[in-house]
């Protein structure tokens, strides 16, 4: 039986959308707070954080700041102050999420692709992250398709769908038939090793190791290549060997030299 004013967090989920250097909370208490706008004493309750941080992807930084009654108060103005068009884009917004909770019908991608043509990006974006949901193998080849492009430039919607989709694909990718994608994907910059931080942490070592030895041999070829390596391996906690990392000391690529330089010593 769960204990009265806790909950267990789920921290694989809040890996994958939160960065953040301090450590992840393995369970939630009872907050107490004060409303700012009202002054009222609340309870920020755990079963609410859980929702928060896991379900609506808050940051896990973030705090209860206004009571229920306020916070009502505050959509209801915000509602006012925006017309009827804000209230259909929340509509909108909240019916993308309950479609991507439930098992795709021919009705419900009829839905997600005019959201991927909407004028409101972020209903693009929730289109692409009930794709990631709904998993099928026709939906990630939809996303991998949208990761592997390098936008023209940055700002586009190229480049937002794509960070859309690898962030979609964190939960889809599998062991062993993905590792070499995936890699090669982070490699070629088309995806941020942090978004599937978890999944690459499970290569396997062998695999891990002949990924680092290849872009070794070929050092001279591509330094961002050795430059997304290195940070791939940093942020995933790993350390090539020591042998492997010193032919880098003296690359050309004074970044290339000083990213080396984290890996000198093994770590504690």
């Amino acid at each position: 039986m769960r204990a009265p004013g806790l909950a267990a967090a789920d921290v694989g989920v809040l890996e994958r959308h939160n960065n953040t250097v301090g450590p992840l909370p393995t369970y939630y208490v009872d907050r107490a707070f004060t409303c700012r706008d009202c002054g009222a004493e609340e309870v920020w309750t755990a079963k609410q954080q859980k929702w928060w941080h896991e379900v609506a992807h808050g940051s896990i930084e973030s705090r209860a700041a206004y009571c229920l009654a306020c916070r009502r108060a505050r959509r209801a103005m915000h509602a006012a102050s925006q017309g009827e068009g804000a209230n259909r884009l929340g509509e909108m917004s909240e019916r993308l999420r309950v479609l991507a909770r439930s098992a795709p019908t021919p009705e419900a991608r009829e839905e997600v692709d005019a959201a991927l043509e909407s004028k409101w990006w972020g209903l693009r974006v929730l289109a692409v992250a009930a794709l990631g949901c709904w998993g099928t193998a026709a939906d990630i080849a939809r996303l991998r398709a949208w990761a592997d492009v390098h936008p023209p430039s940055w700002g586009t919607w190229e480049q937002k769908r794509g960070s859309a989709a690898v962030e979609a694909l964190g939960g889809c990718l599998r062991h062993p038939g993905d590792d070499a994608w995936a890699l090669e994907a982070c490699l070629q910059g088309h995806a941020n090793p942090w978004s599937w931080r978890v999944f690459l942490r499970e290569v396997p070592a062998e695999r891990m190791e002949a990924c680092v030895k290849a872009e070794f041999a070929s050092q001279e070829d591509d330094p961002q290549r050795l430059l997304r390596l290195l940070a791939l391996l940093y942020w995933i906690g790993q350390s090539p060997g020591l042998s492997q990392v010193a032919v880098l000391h003296t690359h050309p690529h004074a970044e290339v030299r000083l990213w080396a330089k984290r890996f000198q010593s093994p770590k504690p």
